[in-house]
């Protein structure tokens, strides 16, 4: 009987997140040490501010963005794998902000 010399990679990716509202700053995480079930405080530096977001059980405390610019610069663009038939919602708010910010194409649909 072979023995197998190479052992077997696999790599198991961490489910990311992202948290998208319209007209505040949107994050991209994932679960790590970071979430506990205290608040948690994290400093991001975007658009040349420091914005703060704040973390607790059940809560999420996102900046409000205050330009149109920011808005623009913060709209995600879907994932790349999951369509608008498993995440409605999402997308709609995402299609929903570029038409009220005047661009005209849909992220994937």
């Amino acid at each position: 009987m072979p023995i197998n010399l190479l052992p077997i990679i696999s790599y198991i990716r961490e489910p990311v997140f992202t948290i998208f509202k319209p007209g505040y700053f949107s994050i991209e995480s994932s679960l790590d040490e970071n979430v506990t079930d205290k608040v948690s405080e994290f400093k991001i530096y975007e658009f040349a501010n420091e914005m703060i977001y704040r973390l607790a059980p059940g809560l999420i405390e996102l900046p409000k963005l205050k330009t149109r610019e920011e808005r623009l610069r913060n709209i995600p663009g879907g994932p790349t794998d999951v369509g608008a038939d498993k995440l409605p919602l999402f997308y709609k708010s995402i299609n929903d902000e570029r038409k009220k910010l005047g661009l005209r194409d849909e992220v994937w649909r």
